[in-house]
Protein backbone atom coordinates (compact mmCIF):
# COMPACT_ATOMS: atom_id res chain seq x y z
CA UNK A 1 0.00 0.00 0.00
CA UNK A 2 2.71 2.48 0.98
CA UNK A 3 4.76 1.65 -2.12
CA UNK A 4 1.78 2.25 -4.40
CA UNK A 5 0.97 5.46 -2.55
CA UNK A 6 4.50 6.79 -3.04
CA UNK A 7 4.55 5.82 -6.71
CA UNK A 8 1.35 7.80 -7.23
CA UNK A 9 2.56 10.66 -5.02
CA UNK A 10 5.90 11.18 -6.73
CA UNK A 11 4.43 10.59 -10.18
CA UNK A 12 1.88 13.30 -9.44
CA UNK A 13 4.63 15.63 -8.23
CA UNK A 14 6.64 14.98 -11.38
CA UNK A 15 3.67 15.64 -13.65
CA UNK A 16 2.14 18.55 -11.77
CA UNK A 17 5.20 20.30 -10.37
CA UNK A 18 4.90 23.38 -12.64
CA UNK A 19 1.31 24.03 -11.46
CA UNK A 20 2.28 23.24 -7.85
CA UNK A 21 5.23 25.62 -8.09
CA UNK A 22 3.02 28.41 -9.41
CA UNK A 23 0.47 27.81 -6.64
CA UNK A 24 3.20 27.70 -4.00
CA UNK A 25 4.56 31.10 -4.94
CA UNK A 26 1.38 32.93 -6.00
CA UNK A 27 -1.02 31.83 -3.25
CA UNK A 28 0.12 33.71 -0.16
CA UNK A 29 -0.83 31.13 2.45
CA UNK A 30 1.03 28.43 0.45
CA UNK A 31 4.06 30.66 -0.05
CA UNK A 32 4.19 31.49 3.65
CA UNK A 33 4.35 27.85 4.77
CA UNK A 34 6.01 25.89 1.95
CA UNK A 35 9.60 26.01 3.20
CA UNK A 36 8.52 25.42 6.79
CA UNK A 37 6.54 22.33 5.82
CA UNK A 38 9.45 21.01 3.79
CA UNK A 39 11.67 21.47 6.88
CA UNK A 40 14.49 22.73 4.68
CA UNK A 41 16.00 25.11 7.23
CA UNK A 42 15.71 25.57 10.98
CA UNK A 43 16.27 29.28 10.45
CA UNK A 44 12.84 29.74 8.90
CA UNK A 45 11.02 27.73 11.56
CA UNK A 46 10.09 30.81 13.55
CA UNK A 47 7.09 31.55 15.70
CA UNK A 48 5.12 34.76 15.70
CA UNK A 49 7.58 36.42 18.09
CA UNK A 50 10.32 35.93 15.51
CA UNK A 51 12.30 33.58 17.72
CA UNK A 52 13.62 30.26 16.51
CA UNK A 53 12.14 27.55 18.74
CA UNK A 54 14.73 25.18 20.18
CA UNK A 55 14.57 21.49 19.41
CA UNK A 56 14.05 18.95 22.20
CA UNK A 57 17.17 17.55 23.83
CA UNK A 58 15.31 14.41 24.89
CA UNK A 59 12.41 12.40 23.52
CA UNK A 60 9.27 14.47 23.21
CA UNK A 61 5.51 14.24 23.17
CA UNK A 62 4.47 15.35 19.67
CA UNK A 63 0.91 16.68 19.33
CA UNK A 64 -0.34 17.46 15.82
CA UNK A 65 -3.43 19.52 14.96
CA UNK A 66 -4.44 20.33 11.40
CA UNK A 67 -5.84 23.86 11.69
CA UNK A 68 -7.66 26.29 13.98
CA UNK A 69 -10.42 23.98 15.24
CA UNK A 70 -8.09 21.08 15.93
CA UNK A 71 -5.51 23.31 17.65
CA UNK A 72 -8.17 24.72 19.96
CA UNK A 73 -9.39 21.19 20.72
CA UNK A 74 -5.83 20.19 21.61
CA UNK A 75 -5.17 23.13 23.98
CA UNK A 76 -6.55 21.55 27.20
CA UNK A 77 -4.92 18.21 26.30
CA UNK A 78 -1.49 19.79 25.79
CA UNK A 79 -1.77 21.75 29.03
CA UNK A 80 -2.81 18.63 30.94
CA UNK A 81 0.11 16.65 29.49
CA UNK A 82 2.53 19.44 30.43
CA UNK A 83 1.19 19.46 33.97
CA UNK A 84 1.45 15.68 34.28
CA UNK A 85 4.86 15.37 32.57
CA UNK A 86 6.66 18.68 33.26
CA UNK A 87 10.05 17.14 32.52
CA UNK A 88 9.10 15.97 29.00
CA UNK A 89 9.45 18.30 26.01
CA UNK A 90 6.14 18.87 24.23
CA UNK A 91 5.95 19.82 20.56
CA UNK A 92 2.79 20.95 18.80
CA UNK A 93 2.57 21.16 15.00
CA UNK A 94 -0.08 22.57 12.68
CA UNK A 95 -0.55 22.23 8.93
CA UNK A 96 -2.03 25.65 8.17
CA UNK A 97 -0.81 29.17 8.79
CA UNK A 98 -3.91 30.09 10.81
CA UNK A 99 -3.56 26.93 12.89
CA UNK A 100 0.11 27.74 13.54
CA UNK A 101 -0.74 31.31 14.56
CA UNK A 102 -3.46 30.12 16.94
CA UNK A 103 -0.99 27.69 18.53
CA UNK A 104 1.49 30.56 18.97
CA UNK A 105 -1.23 32.64 20.65
CA UNK A 106 -2.19 29.83 23.04
CA UNK A 107 1.20 28.58 24.25
CA UNK A 108 4.41 29.99 25.62
CA UNK A 109 7.05 28.99 23.03
CA UNK A 110 9.60 28.60 25.82
CA UNK A 111 7.46 25.78 27.26
CA UNK A 112 5.73 24.33 24.20
CA UNK A 113 7.72 24.15 20.95
CA UNK A 114 5.62 25.06 17.90
CA UNK A 115 6.41 24.03 14.32
CA UNK A 116 4.71 23.30 11.02
CA UNK A 117 3.78 19.70 10.26
CA UNK A 118 6.00 18.22 7.52
CA UNK A 119 4.64 17.51 4.07
CA UNK A 120 4.14 13.79 3.47
CA UNK A 121 7.51 13.46 1.75
CA UNK A 122 10.26 11.24 3.11
CA UNK A 123 12.91 13.97 3.32
CA UNK A 124 10.62 16.35 5.24
CA UNK A 125 9.38 13.64 7.61
CA UNK A 126 12.95 12.46 8.31
CA UNK A 127 14.13 15.97 9.17
CA UNK A 128 11.16 16.52 11.47
CA UNK A 129 11.62 13.12 13.14
CA UNK A 130 15.36 13.60 13.69
CA UNK A 131 14.82 17.00 15.31
CA UNK A 132 11.63 16.42 17.32
CA UNK A 133 12.64 12.92 18.46
CA UNK A 134 9.12 11.80 19.44
CA UNK A 135 8.36 9.24 22.10
CA UNK A 136 4.71 9.28 21.05
CA UNK A 137 2.75 11.12 18.36
CA UNK A 138 -0.78 12.35 19.09
CA UNK A 139 -2.91 13.37 16.10
CA UNK A 140 -5.98 15.44 16.93
CA UNK A 141 -9.18 14.48 15.09
CA UNK A 142 -7.86 14.05 11.55
CA UNK A 143 -4.98 14.80 9.13
CA UNK A 144 -3.66 11.28 8.65
CA UNK A 145 -0.81 10.85 6.16
CA UNK A 146 0.38 7.40 5.03
CA UNK A 147 4.12 8.15 4.76
CA UNK A 148 4.19 9.86 8.12
CA UNK A 149 2.34 7.05 9.90
CA UNK A 150 4.47 4.43 8.17
CA UNK A 151 7.73 6.17 9.15
CA UNK A 152 6.65 6.54 12.77
CA UNK A 153 5.68 2.85 12.79
CA UNK A 154 9.05 1.91 11.30
CA UNK A 155 10.79 3.82 14.11
CA UNK A 156 8.50 2.11 16.66
CA UNK A 157 6.92 5.40 17.69
CA UNK A 158 3.27 4.81 18.69
CA UNK A 159 0.78 7.09 16.92
CA UNK A 160 -2.50 7.81 18.71
CA UNK A 161 -5.44 9.58 17.10
CA UNK A 162 -7.45 11.48 19.71
CA UNK A 163 -10.84 13.18 19.59
CA UNK A 164 -11.47 11.03 16.53
CA UNK A 165 -14.75 11.31 14.69
CA UNK A 166 -16.03 9.49 11.63
CA UNK A 167 -18.84 10.88 9.53
CA UNK A 168 -21.16 8.71 7.51
CA UNK A 169 -19.65 10.10 4.32
CA UNK A 170 -16.08 9.32 5.43
CA UNK A 171 -17.10 5.82 6.49
CA UNK A 172 -18.41 5.19 2.99
CA UNK A 173 -15.09 6.38 1.58
CA UNK A 174 -13.17 4.06 3.92
CA UNK A 175 -15.32 1.14 2.80
CA UNK A 176 -14.98 1.98 -0.90
CA UNK A 177 -11.19 2.24 -0.67
CA UNK A 178 -10.64 -0.16 2.22
CA UNK A 179 -7.52 -1.62 0.55
CA UNK A 180 -5.84 1.77 1.12
CA UNK A 181 -7.34 3.27 4.27
CA UNK A 182 -7.74 0.26 6.56
CA UNK A 183 -4.05 -0.83 6.49
CA UNK A 184 -3.08 2.77 7.28
CA UNK A 185 -5.57 3.04 10.16
CA UNK A 186 -4.41 -0.27 11.60
CA UNK A 187 -0.90 1.17 11.96
CA UNK A 188 -2.30 3.55 14.58
CA UNK A 189 -1.61 2.32 18.09
CA UNK A 190 -4.94 3.61 19.43
CA UNK A 191 -7.94 5.59 18.24
CA UNK A 192 -9.66 7.58 21.00
CA UNK A 193 -13.15 8.38 19.68
CA UNK A 194 -15.56 11.16 20.59
CA UNK A 195 -18.87 9.28 20.83
CA UNK A 196 -20.54 5.86 20.71
CA UNK A 197 -21.65 6.66 17.15
CA UNK A 198 -18.03 7.19 16.08
CA UNK A 199 -17.02 3.96 17.82
CA UNK A 200 -19.66 1.99 15.91
CA UNK A 201 -18.58 3.50 12.60
CA UNK A 202 -14.92 2.64 13.12
CA UNK A 203 -15.95 -0.93 13.94
CA UNK A 204 -18.10 -0.96 10.81
CA UNK A 205 -15.08 0.19 8.82
CA UNK A 206 -13.29 -2.98 9.86
CA UNK A 207 -11.07 -1.90 12.77
CA UNK A 208 -10.68 -4.23 15.77
CA UNK A 209 -12.37 -3.40 19.08
CA UNK A 210 -9.05 -3.44 20.98
CA UNK A 211 -7.72 -0.56 18.84
CA UNK A 212 -10.63 1.70 19.82
CA UNK A 213 -11.48 3.45 23.08
CA UNK A 214 -14.33 5.82 23.87
CA UNK A 215 -12.82 8.85 25.62
CA UNK A 216 -15.32 11.63 24.83
CA UNK A 217 -15.05 14.93 23.03
CA UNK A 218 -12.16 17.23 23.95
CA UNK A 219 -14.21 20.23 22.87
CA UNK A 220 -16.32 19.83 26.02
CA UNK A 221 -13.14 20.45 28.04
CA UNK A 222 -12.38 23.84 26.54
CA UNK A 223 -11.69 26.62 29.08
CA UNK A 224 -14.99 28.27 30.02
CA UNK A 225 -13.77 31.01 32.34
CA UNK A 226 -16.30 33.83 31.99
CA UNK A 227 -15.15 37.28 30.98
CA UNK A 228 -15.63 39.95 33.61
CA UNK A 229 -18.32 42.55 33.09
CA UNK A 230 -15.68 45.27 32.74
CA UNK A 231 -13.88 43.26 30.06
CA UNK A 232 -17.11 42.63 28.15
CA UNK A 233 -18.02 46.30 28.34
CA UNK A 234 -14.56 47.24 27.09
CA UNK A 235 -14.96 44.96 24.07
CA UNK A 236 -18.38 46.37 23.27
CA UNK A 237 -17.07 49.92 23.59
CA UNK A 238 -14.15 49.17 21.26
CA UNK A 239 -16.70 48.08 18.64
CA UNK A 240 -18.91 51.12 19.14
CA UNK A 241 -21.76 49.16 20.76
CA UNK A 242 -23.93 50.86 23.37
CA UNK A 243 -25.77 49.07 26.18
CA UNK A 244 -28.98 49.14 24.13
CA UNK A 245 -27.46 47.28 21.20
CA UNK A 246 -28.20 43.60 20.60
CA UNK A 247 -25.41 41.57 19.01
CA UNK A 248 -25.56 38.64 16.60
CA UNK A 249 -22.21 36.88 16.08
CA UNK A 250 -21.91 34.60 13.04
CA UNK A 251 -18.80 32.48 13.57
CA UNK A 252 -16.74 30.44 11.09
CA UNK A 253 -18.72 31.47 8.01
CA UNK A 254 -17.96 30.50 4.40
CA UNK A 255 -18.51 31.91 0.89
CA UNK A 256 -22.20 31.87 0.00
CA UNK A 257 -23.15 32.01 3.66
CA UNK A 258 -22.26 35.64 4.31
CA UNK A 259 -24.68 36.83 1.63
CA UNK A 260 -27.50 34.92 3.34
CA UNK A 261 -26.54 36.34 6.74
CA UNK A 262 -26.39 39.91 5.40
CA UNK A 263 -29.87 39.54 3.92
CA UNK A 264 -31.20 38.12 7.19
CA UNK A 265 -29.57 40.92 9.14
CA UNK A 266 -31.11 43.57 6.88
CA UNK A 267 -34.56 41.97 7.26
CA UNK A 268 -34.39 41.75 11.06
CA UNK A 269 -32.86 45.22 11.46
CA UNK A 270 -35.93 46.80 9.86
CA UNK A 271 -37.87 45.72 12.94
CA UNK A 272 -34.98 45.61 15.44
CA UNK A 273 -32.87 48.72 14.63
CA UNK A 274 -30.64 48.11 17.66
CA UNK A 275 -29.32 44.83 16.20
CA UNK A 276 -25.59 44.67 15.33
CA UNK A 277 -23.90 41.95 13.29
CA UNK A 278 -20.38 40.54 13.62
CA UNK A 279 -19.24 38.14 10.91
CA UNK A 280 -16.22 35.97 11.66
CA UNK A 281 -15.21 34.18 8.43
CA UNK A 282 -13.40 30.88 8.75
CA UNK A 283 -10.59 32.47 6.72
CA UNK A 284 -9.93 35.98 8.11
CA UNK A 285 -8.15 36.92 4.87
CA UNK A 286 -11.59 37.05 3.24
CA UNK A 287 -12.65 39.98 5.45
CA UNK A 288 -12.16 42.63 2.74
CA UNK A 289 -14.12 40.57 0.24
CA UNK A 290 -17.03 40.33 2.69
CA UNK A 291 -16.92 44.10 3.30
CA UNK A 292 -17.17 44.59 -0.47
CA UNK A 293 -20.07 42.13 -0.61
CA UNK A 294 -21.89 44.10 2.10
CA UNK A 295 -21.31 47.34 0.19
CA UNK A 296 -22.76 45.80 -2.97
CA UNK A 297 -25.88 44.96 -0.94
CA UNK A 298 -26.23 48.54 0.32
CA UNK A 299 -24.77 47.93 3.78
CA UNK A 300 -21.81 49.50 5.57
CA UNK A 301 -19.16 47.06 6.78
CA UNK A 302 -15.79 47.55 8.46
CA UNK A 303 -13.09 45.17 9.55
CA UNK A 304 -12.47 44.43 13.21
CA UNK A 305 -9.02 46.01 12.96
CA UNK A 306 -10.42 49.22 11.48
CA UNK A 307 -13.16 49.77 14.03
CA UNK A 308 -11.12 48.85 17.12
CA UNK A 309 -8.31 51.25 16.18
CA UNK A 310 -10.51 54.10 14.97
CA UNK A 311 -11.48 57.01 17.20
CA UNK A 312 -14.83 57.27 15.39
CA UNK A 313 -17.19 54.35 15.99
CA UNK A 314 -20.22 53.44 13.90
CA UNK A 315 -22.55 50.98 15.58
CA UNK A 316 -24.56 50.74 12.38
CA UNK A 317 -21.76 49.00 10.50
CA UNK A 318 -21.38 45.27 10.10
CA UNK A 319 -18.09 44.22 11.73
CA UNK A 320 -16.06 41.60 9.84
CA UNK A 321 -13.33 39.78 11.74
CA UNK A 322 -9.94 40.00 10.03
CA UNK A 323 -7.79 38.66 12.88
CA UNK A 324 -7.59 35.33 14.66
CA UNK A 325 -7.87 34.50 18.34
CA UNK A 326 -10.69 36.90 19.32
CA UNK A 327 -13.85 35.04 18.26
CA UNK A 328 -14.22 33.43 21.69
CA UNK A 329 -14.40 36.87 23.36
CA UNK A 330 -16.94 38.04 20.79
CA UNK A 331 -19.21 35.12 21.64
CA UNK A 332 -19.04 36.33 25.24
CA UNK A 333 -20.64 39.67 24.33
CA UNK A 334 -23.31 38.44 21.93
CA UNK A 335 -27.03 37.91 22.43
CA UNK A 336 -27.28 35.17 19.81
CA UNK A 337 -24.61 33.02 18.15
CA UNK A 338 -24.87 31.51 14.68
CA UNK A 339 -22.49 28.70 13.68
CA UNK A 340 -21.20 28.85 10.11
CA UNK A 341 -20.51 26.15 7.56
CA UNK A 342 -24.05 24.93 8.18
CA UNK A 343 -26.22 26.98 5.80
CA UNK A 344 -23.90 25.84 3.01
CA UNK A 345 -23.00 22.15 2.61
CA UNK A 346 -19.73 22.20 4.57
CA UNK A 347 -20.73 20.07 7.59
CA UNK A 348 -20.72 22.88 10.16
CA UNK A 349 -18.31 24.00 12.88
CA UNK A 350 -17.99 23.75 16.65
CA UNK A 351 -21.06 25.15 18.49
CA UNK A 352 -19.59 24.70 21.97
CA UNK A 353 -17.71 28.00 22.31
CA UNK A 354 -20.90 30.09 22.54
CA UNK A 355 -22.54 27.33 24.60
CA UNK A 356 -19.74 27.69 27.17
CA UNK A 357 -20.75 31.34 27.58
CA UNK A 358 -24.46 30.48 28.04
CA UNK A 359 -25.50 31.87 24.65
CA UNK A 360 -28.43 30.56 22.57
CA UNK A 361 -27.03 28.83 19.50
CA UNK A 362 -28.40 28.71 15.95
CA UNK A 363 -27.07 26.70 13.03
CA UNK A 364 -28.18 25.54 9.61
CA UNK A 365 -29.20 22.05 8.45
CA UNK A 366 -25.69 20.71 7.72
CA UNK A 367 -23.88 19.98 10.98
CA UNK A 368 -22.58 16.56 9.92
CA UNK A 369 -19.10 17.05 11.39
CA UNK A 370 -20.64 17.92 14.77
CA UNK A 371 -23.81 15.86 14.53
CA UNK A 372 -23.71 14.42 18.06
CA UNK A 373 -22.99 17.80 19.65
CA UNK A 374 -25.73 19.46 17.57
CA UNK A 375 -28.28 16.79 18.55
CA UNK A 376 -27.28 17.09 22.21
CA UNK A 377 -27.67 20.87 22.24
CA UNK A 378 -31.02 20.70 20.45
CA UNK A 379 -32.28 17.99 22.80
CA UNK A 380 -31.39 20.01 25.91
CA UNK A 381 -33.04 23.12 24.51
CA UNK A 382 -29.78 25.02 24.06
CA UNK A 383 -29.79 25.27 20.27
CA UNK A 384 -32.08 25.53 17.27
CA UNK A 385 -31.50 24.20 13.77
CA UNK A 386 -32.84 26.43 11.00
CA UNK A 387 -33.56 24.91 7.60
CA UNK A 388 -33.25 28.03 5.49
CA UNK A 389 -32.94 31.80 5.34
CA UNK A 390 -36.55 32.51 6.29
CA UNK A 391 -36.32 30.23 9.33
CA UNK A 392 -33.13 31.99 10.43
CA UNK A 393 -34.84 35.39 10.29
CA UNK A 394 -37.79 34.05 12.30
CA UNK A 395 -35.54 32.47 14.94
CA UNK A 396 -33.43 35.61 15.40
CA UNK A 397 -36.51 37.80 15.75
CA UNK A 398 -38.15 35.36 18.17
CA UNK A 399 -35.10 35.17 20.47
CA UNK A 400 -34.63 38.94 20.45
CA UNK A 401 -38.31 39.47 21.24
CA UNK A 402 -38.21 36.98 24.13
CA UNK A 403 -34.97 37.57 26.06
CA UNK A 404 -36.13 35.33 28.92
CA UNK A 405 -36.41 32.39 26.54
CA UNK A 406 -33.06 33.27 24.94
CA UNK A 407 -31.41 33.35 28.37
CA UNK A 408 -32.93 29.96 29.28
CA UNK A 409 -31.62 28.49 26.00
CA UNK A 410 -28.15 29.77 26.81
CA UNK A 411 -28.25 28.30 30.30
CA UNK A 412 -29.33 24.91 28.93
CA UNK A 413 -26.44 25.00 26.45
CA UNK A 414 -23.93 25.89 29.17
CA UNK A 415 -25.20 23.20 31.55
CA UNK A 416 -24.81 20.56 28.84
CA UNK A 417 -21.31 21.83 28.02
CA UNK A 418 -20.26 21.55 31.65
CA UNK A 419 -21.89 18.16 32.22
CA UNK A 420 -20.02 16.41 29.43
CA UNK A 421 -16.46 17.33 30.37
CA UNK A 422 -13.86 14.67 31.20
CA UNK A 423 -12.46 13.73 27.78
CA UNK A 424 -9.04 15.24 28.55
CA UNK A 425 -8.63 13.08 31.64
CA UNK A 426 -9.69 9.95 29.74
CA UNK A 427 -7.36 10.74 26.83
CA UNK A 428 -4.35 11.50 29.03
CA UNK A 429 -4.90 8.16 30.77
CA UNK A 430 -4.61 6.34 27.43
CA UNK A 431 -1.50 8.30 26.41
CA UNK A 432 0.15 7.72 29.80
CA UNK A 433 0.18 3.99 29.05
CA UNK A 434 2.72 4.72 26.30
CA UNK A 435 5.07 6.97 28.27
Amino acid sequence: MIILYNILLYTGIALLWPAALVAAFTVQKRRNTLLQRLWLSTHILKNHRNRTPSFPVSKSIWVHALSVGEVLSAVPLVRSLKERYPEKPIVITASTQTGFEIACSQFNPQEIRIFYFPLDLHIAIKKAYDRIRPEVVIITETDLWPNFIYQMNRHQVPVVMVNARLSRRTLEGYRRFSFFFIPMLRLLHKICVQSPTDLKRYLAAGLPQEQLVLTGNLKFDQPSTPLSLSRRNAIRKSLGFESCHEVLVAGSTHPGEEEILLRCYAAVKQRRPTLCLIIAPRDPQRARTICQLAASMGQVAVTFSEITTSTEKSAGAVVVLDVIGVLRNLYAICNIAFIGGSLVPLSGHNPLEPAAFAKPVLFGPDMNDFADIARTLIACGGALAVDNEAALVTSIEHLLAEPTKAKAMGQHAQETFQAKSGAVQNTVLEISKLL
